[in-house]
């Protein structure tokens, strides 16, 4: 699990900013949350980011049963690698974004779940 938190680019030098790995079969999804997820682990990567608000991620690595808490407001990315087990504790109201990485099965299932409506 990497922590970037988006103060720390506040000089004309950090242009390049951070660099995130590729994400293969990605799903990206922008959500507004006001209750907190279950525990869970994902696939794959998972790069969580808070647009607007702030939460609690509570997070245990790979391997591990240390809990570890990081605190994330507007512009902070958190960096969770395949099996870290974690659960977002929003403050009120938060707007985040995640790129999951899906296996392919999992990606062909939910498809046929969701498909979307147009909108009028």
């Amino acid at each position: 699990m990497k922590m970037f938190h988006g103060n720390q680019l506040e000089r004309a030098a950090d242009s390049h900013g951070f660099q995130f790995p590729n994400f293969e079969n990605a799903t990206i999804k922008f959500r507004r949350i006001e209750s907190s997820f279950e525990w869970h682990e994902n696939e794959g990567q998972e790069l969580f980011m808070v647009l607007d608000g702030e939460l609690q991620m509570l997070v245990r690595e790979f391997g591990s049963t240390d809990e570890r808490v990081e605190f994330m407001a507007a512009g902070d990315i958190m960096l969770l690698e395949k099996g870290d087990s974690h659960v977002a504790r929003p403050n009120g109201s938060v707007k985040v974004m995640f790129v999951e990485t899906v296996l392919l099965e999992t990606r062909a299932k939910q498809s046929v779940k969701c498909r979307a409506e147009p909108v009028r």
